[in-house]
């Protein structure tokens, strides 16, 4: 590798040495470097080609990497010197190895309108294939989801399937009028709606049981899984009638209950029994005995009697009925009359207070009152009772 061709390299015996005469002396010519040809390692594997280059006693030189379109990943680009080239044995041959193909990134495109996001795609240097699905939440025409995701990196040319939406699904309601509710119900749920709100009402022309009417109407056109409601016969009203009594009071002038004092009786009949309510604002309150009600109870009329008189001298407009709740702890009045007039023999008053006790709940919490505001007589109070009329 030193020694120019044709120069000598080496001698023996060397030079200075002491010799008989016409003895030999050896000498090594130089032929200059020894030249090998370069293997050509392009398109070969990496780990192949680097064991020709060794083979053919040169050097694995520098190893880079680059993307290739063309060149599998792992395998040979390029080569220095090229293949077939003459070198110096244990030159270094430099290769370049593939990556592969160059990846790129997925586009994001959920949520833009189809062909904005099919621009994106192609735009990447991929493929767009677009599938529909319905969307409760997505407009119709944006995408509902893609693969790969927005972000992912892959090979040019890769598919990218989106999913763009049709919109709410929309479905026919069925005509469930005049139907059984069960059948209407079964009918609604097999259209991909829901049973909404399920209301009953008296009805003497739609047998009990069937429905009156529905909302939204049938053959409307409604987003899937929305609610429908019926309105259910509960078929002909049949008339009511019952007649509740005291219970248990409260008499403000003693601050205790009518139990408590034993005097409940006083009150449950017709029996010339009275009590004395005394003069100056005091007051009485009763409760009453409670009704079951049937399904669908719709309260017609409500009228509480009350059997009374009072002392000679009562004055004029001096008796305050009222009706009402929870005396005497936190009192509503829903009522109140003083038109009754006063008697000195017993007489039973009535008092229409449909008006007032208008629901089933009503009835059941009401509470009656008397309240004297003369200053000098009593009312004397016997048999109380309220009469309710209903349908069911």
């Amino acid at each position: 590798d030193t020694v120019p061709a044709g120069d000598v390299i080496s001698q023996n015996p060397a030079g200075g040495a002491s010799v008989m005469p016409g003895t030999t002396v050896d000498i090594v010519v130089s032929l200059g470097v020894q030249m090998v040809t370069v293997p050509n390692v392009v398109g070969q594997a990496q780990a192949t080609a680097q064991s020709n280059i060794v083979a053919a006693s040169l050097v694995v030189g520098t190893v880079t990497t680059s993307y290739s379109p063309t060149v599998p990943v792992g395998d040979v680009i390029s080569q220095n010197p090229a293949g077939g080239a003459s070198v110096a044995i244990g030159s270094s041959v430099d290769i370049v190895v593939s990556l592969g193909v160059q990846p790129v990134t997925v586009p994001n495109v959920v949520g833009q309108v189809q062909a904005t996001a099919e621009a994106n795609i192609v735009a990447a240097g991929l493929v767009a294939s677009a599938t529909t699905a319905y969307s409760d939440t997505v407009p119709a025409g944006d995408v509902i989801s893609q693969n790969p995701a927005g972000g992912a990196s892959v090979a040019p040319g890769t598919t990218v399937d989106i999913v763009v939406s049709l919109g709410v699904q929309m479905v026919t309601v069925p005509d469930v009028v005049d139907l059984a509710q069960a059948t209407a119900e079964s009918n609604i749920v097999s259209a991909g709606l829901a049973v909404g709100t399920v209301t009953t009402e008296v009805n003497g022309s739609v047998p009990a049981g069937d429905v009156i009417s529905q909302n939204p109407a049938g053959g409307s056109s409604v987003a899937i899984g929305s609610s429908v409601d019926l309105v259910v016969s509960l078929g002909a009203s049949t008339p009511q009638s019952q007649t509740i009594v005291v219970t248990d009071g409260w008499d403000s002038k003693n601050d205790k209950s009518f139990s408590d004092d034993g005097k409940v009786y006083i009150f449950t009949s017709s029996d010339d029994q009275r009590w004395d309510l005394e003069k100056g604002g005091y007051w009485s309150s009763f409760e009453f005995s409670n009704i079951s009600f049937g399904a669908g109870a719709a309260i017609t009329s409500v009228t509480v009697y009350c059997e009374h008189q009072e002392e000679s001298g009562f004055g004029s407009g001096n008796i305050e009925w009222n009706v009402g709740t929870n005396w005497p702890n936190s009192p509503t009045t829903w009522g109140t009359d003083t038109s009754i007039p006063n008697h000195t023999d017993d007489v039973t008053d009535s008092w229409d207070v449909t008006s007032y006790v208008n629901s089933t709940t009503r009835v059941n919490d009401l509470e009656f009152r008397i309240k004297n505001n003369d200053n000098d007589k009593k009312i004397k109070p016997d048999y109380i009772y309220v009469v309710v009329e209903w349908t069911e």
